[in-house]
């Protein structure tokens, strides 16, 4: 599979990210037999696009163990301007981390 088609294939699944997607790196550590997907992302992607995009990884990679990053450096700005705006992806991503934090 290409990097186009990969795109492709996460693209079609989360059709918001069209043209707003980039692949920033695919690491493959053939001892774990596991991918590492890391993208660029002009768009905040949610709790909900995040598990879509795993998805469509997981149907495009069956059987391949994956980790999967997202980053969207081209949104800082916008993020110290309007943080109300994030708060509620980083409430999902700190709980789901670390779910002691669900408390606070």
């Amino acid at each position: 599979m290409t990097y186009e088609e990969l795109l492709r294939s996460v693209t079609q699944a989360l059709p918001e990210t069209e043209g707003k997607l980039a692949i920033e790196r695919v690491r493959f550590c053939k001892s774990e037999n596991k991918a590492y997907f890391s993208f660029l992302s002009d768009v905040l992607i949610g709790e909900k696009g995040f598990f879509i995009m795993k998805n469509a990884l997981g149907k495009a990679f069956p059987g391949l163990k994956f980790s999967l990053r997202v980053a969207s450096p081209s949104l800082a700005k916008n993020f110290l301007e309007n943080p109300d705006k994030y708060s509620a992806p980083l409430n999902h991503f700190l709980i789901r981390h670390y779910p002691a934090a669900a408390s606070w």
